[in-house]
């Protein structure tokens, strides 16, 4: 193994365990912790198509954290690749959303951006799509397939 590709997955630990932890603080209603990870410059594209800032993100975090009962993420892959400054993830979170009496799931897909500032690795980016049940073969004929 090269120095080169230890260092990128030695990276890749890192950056997926940042993902891990935002993944945690959101299930732990934390929105100052998720705080820590985000650059100046971070934007995040929600699901409702609007674009948020830094302290927009955390703002709205705090009035979602405010306003629904209980959270839980489920277990999910996360793709991470990594160069020297520069690296994401993308998964597809399932979050369920707990009222008083019962659970709704949604999920998303999430992609985030990072980039490596003073030596620290921060998000720069971070896209929340709702995800999609497409199966891409079904208007094939229709489509001159």
């Amino acid at each position: 193994m090269t120095a080169q590709h230890y260092s990128k997955q030695v990276t890749e630990v890192a950056l997926r365990g940042i993902v891990n932890a935002i993944r945690k603080a959101f299930e732990l209603k934390n929105a100052q912790v998720m705080n820590r990870f985000l650059a100046d410059e971070f934007q995040c594209f929600g699901p409702d198509g609007r674009v948020y800032n830094r302290e927009s993100s955390i703002f709205g975090l705090e009035n979602i954290f405010t306003n629904c009962k209980n959270f839980k993420l489920l277990s999910v892959p996360i793709h991470v690749e990594a160069g020297e400054n520069f690296g994401w993830a993308r998964y597809q979170e399932k979050v369920v959303i707990c009222s008083a009496s019962e659970g709704e799931e949604k999920v998303f897909w999430v992609t985030i951006f990072f980039v490596k500032q003073a030596l620290k690795w921060l998000l720069i980016h971070l896209h929340i799509s709702p995800a999609q049940s497409v199966n891409i073969f079904e208007n094939a004929e229709e489509m001159g397939g």
